[in-house]
């Protein structure tokens, strides 16, 4: 009797988004039907990035560092959340684009870019020719909107930085600063730096004592 039961999801006008029987939805809720109860955020992320199971488990080769194994982790969900809002807020898209290009102040020629994550699995799907996740320098780029060929490029030389060189951020995460501090100066872009362990101050405050200029951006930026 219970297997006519079901568990429906319905959008504001009554039309059915997901189903899936009860006693099922007990023993294991679909990951549509999570998604659709809990949120687009996190769950989305993870789905499109190919980073669960149906059984929600992990689809991750983790190692005996919990610490590097998270960062790793987040560091991509931040790359999505990144190109997440700047696809959804013209700000805050006007504002990192400024950063990544070299500008001084933001332009609305940033509306004409979307920004993509060179390492998303999203990103091998819709644009596959700037999918590169062996990239070291950019996580996150932007592409013309109409011509998806083109990058949006620097706009001019700046310390080791080249006029029409690619525009781009590169995201970092961690819980310890000083993991970043000990590679930032490998990085020629702009630096995002998620601080799980709230040590941005830290890091900025360690790049100044040891000479280092690179960018390094906040979250809060994010929002423009």
């Amino acid at each position: 009797m219970r297997k006519t039961i079901k568990v429906i999801i319905q959008d504001e006008d009554g039309n059915i988004r997901d189903s899936q029987y009860f006693d099922e939805f007990l023993r294991q809720p679909s990951i549509q039907q999570q998604m659709l109860m809990y949120g687009d955020t996190l769950l989305d992320i993870l789905t499109q990035e190919s980073q669960l199971s149906p059984s929600m488990g992990l689809n991750r080769v983790l190692t005996d560092n919990p610490h590097a194994d998270a960062s790793r982790m987040i560091g991509s969900i931040a790359e999505s959340l990144v190109v997440k809002l700047c696809n959804e807020s013209k700000e805050a898209n006007r504002e990192l684009g400024k950063w990544a290009r070299g500008g001084t102040q933001t332009t609305a020629t940033l509306d004409s870019y979307i920004a993509v994550a060179t390492g998303s699995q999203k990103t091998k799907t819709s644009f596959r020719q700037w999918y590169n996740p062996s990239d070291t320098q950019k996580d996150v780029i932007w592409i013309k909107k109409d011509d998806t060929d083109h990058q949006l490029l620097c706009v001019k030389k700046r310390g080791s930085w080249a006029s029409g060189k690619p525009a781009g951020l590169q995201v970092k995460a961690s819980h310890d600063y000083k993991y970043v501090l000990s590679t930032i100066q490998n990085y020629h872009y702009p630096v995002l730096y998620f601080d799980l362990n709230n040590d941005w101050r830290d890091l900025a405050r360690a790049m100044r004592s040891n000479g280092i200029n690179n960018d390094l951006l906040h979250p809060d930026d994010i929002d423009g």
